[in-house]
């Protein structure tokens, strides 16, 4: 899959309530290699469709930044909601699945678990 449909189907699975698919759904798209993109992206060179090298860069960029817009945003959904009676495992639980692939992400995701923690008074 890549990242537009596993984050489609995360939002499925999340206007239906379901907690255990959302959760699978969360761990695919966090494994999902950002690696894919330029592959595909070096398959389009040699096709011919890619030729400059600024636009390849330009290109990459734009993919992964695509990329790491939808696991920010599919955490930021899921997150507060995974568990009914403590909001904040939720985010423990989002930060460890991003931690391996993704630490940028995962240290956002702390930032904003410290930041709810300072709007609900609880430090």
């Amino acid at each position: 899959p890549d990242f537009q449909t596993g984050f489609n189907l995360l939002v499925c699975h999340l206007a239906l309530g379901d907690v255990e698919s959302t959760k699978k759904d969360f761990i695919t798209l966090a494994e999902i290699p950002a690696d894919k993109d330029v592959l595909a992206l070096k398959e389009a060179i040699l096709m011919g469709e890619a030729n400059a090298p600024y636009e390849i860069k330009q290109e990459l960029d734009s993919r992964l930044k695509k990329a790491s817009h939808f696991l920010l945003t599919a955490a930021r959904l899921i997150a507060p909601i995974l568990d009914s009676k403590d909001w904040a495992s939720g985010y423990d639980w989002v930060c460890i699945t991003l931690e391996d692939h993704h630490e940028e992400l995962a240290t956002q995701m702390k930032l904003e678990q410290a930041t709810q923690r300072l709007k609900r008074k609880e430090f």
